[in-house]
């Protein structure tokens, strides 16, 4: 079965044209990879640098999952940081 892709919309004109059909089939699971992209929205500038030392197998494994999301490494990183102080993710502290 060929997954059904959506065109490449470059203005708005083309997003709110789409969005007038039914878009269901590229919602299905086999072509909701292909068609959407994950997105996340940071506000606050990044000016700090934390250096840490890690082992490597550590460092490969958050590649392996950041690279699941479709995301950089070290945005994930990040967003774990975040998840983990806001109290979004139980660290057992």
């Amino acid at each position: 079965m060929n997954k059904p892709k959506l065109p490449k919309m470059t203005t708005d004109k083309e997003v709110e044209s789409i969005l007038e059909h039914d878009l269901s089939e590229y919602l299905e699971p086999e072509a909701f990879r292909e068609n959407f992209t994950p997105t996340s929205f940071e506000f606050l500038p990044k000016d700090t640098t934390l250096n840490l030392r890690i082992s490597t197998e550590l460092l490969n494994t958050i590649k392996e999952f950041a690279q699941k999301r479709g995301i950089g490494y070290q945005k994930f990183v990040r967003q774990v940081l975040e998840k983990a102080v806001s109290g979004k993710v139980d660290t057992g502290f």
